[in-house]
């Protein structure tokens, strides 16, 4: 698959799912054996299924979230974004009750595509800055310590 068509599906992914909440896009983007590799989700279950139940969970949190492309670029069958998500946070997120306060959030991904669908995705993104931003973890308790 083309470099110019491996930017489009994974934009498609941005702008239709993560941002616009279409999970119905993710069978044409996603394979059904996705490899997720990110710290934040320890418990993932893997493929295609996996992946989305990990959207709805942040979709029903964060109802109005968007998720914007800083910077894309591609090479072969390798995508790589730097992205900001903002939203607020209107419903319980994995036990977390809805705090409505408003996060900015960004991050990393590198998605491999093999016959137009991402197979793996490498991912880091600031999951702490998230948790103080809502509240349940403070950073200043480590401020000046060594």
């Amino acid at each position: 698959m083309s470099e110019k068509k491996n930017l489009a599906a994974v934009r498609r992914l941005f702008d239709e799912v993560l941002s616009g909440g279409d999970l119905s896009v993710l069978d044409s983007l996603i394979a059904s054996n996705l490899k997720l590799y990110d710290p934040s989700a320890k418990n993932f279950a893997g493929g295609l299924e996996g992946f989305k139940k990990r959207e709805e969970m942040y979709d029903y949190a964060f109802p109005s979230k968007t998720v914007e492309i800083d910077e894309i670029f591609s090479s072969g069958d390798t995508v790589s974004v730097r992205w900001t998500v903002t939203g607020t946070h209107d419903r319980d997120l994995t036990g977390i009750p809805a705090t409505g306060n408003d996060i900015t959030v960004t991050g990393t991904s590198i998605f491999l595509l093999k016959g137009g669908k991402i197979t793996e995705i490498w991912q880091n993104w600031d999951e702490l800055g998230m948790l103080a931003q809502l509240g349940v973890y403070s950073t200043s308790a480590y401020a000046g310590q060594r």
